[in-house]
């Protein structure tokens, strides 16, 4: 099995798509299997579609009233996760996944917490 290889990056929002097809291809540069990115700004209905011929797998947190907040998980083709489930928190502050790769089971998980009170957020959460 190879490496597997995660990144994780506040993109402070990527509804541009020239934002987004810079952060596509550092997540290849850096041959991630996983891909971590906090702070997309995706309002709910208007997700852009994150098109890599790599990257064919992606599951996003969205906000629902505002372009603030969300998180995304990109899972690369050469990492063939197969999903079992999926928790979103519908103010797109977390998103957890969890799945198999063989006989091995995977959680990945996603959070953007708030600037303030965030011991207060994560006890609620």
């Amino acid at each position: 099995m190879a490496t597997l290889k995660i990144c994780s990056f506040n993109v402070r929002g990527i509804n541009s798509s020239a934002k987004r097809n810079q952060i596509i291809n550092l997540l290849h540069k850096q041959q991630a299997s996983v891909a971590m990115l906090q702070e997309t700004h995706f309002k709910k209905d208007h997700t852009p579609r994150l098109n890599h011929l790599c990257y064919n797998q992606w599951f996003h947190g969205v906000s629902p009233s505002s372009g603030t907040k969300g998180v995304s998980i990109s899972i690369h083709k050469n990492f063939p996760l197969i999903v079992l489930s999926i928790l979103i928190d519908p103010e797109g502050r977390y998103l957890f996944l969890k799945g198999t790769l063989g006989s091995l089971t995977f959680t990945f998980g996603n959070i953007y917490a708030p600037n303030t009170r965030q011991s207060k957020w994560i006890c609620h959460v």
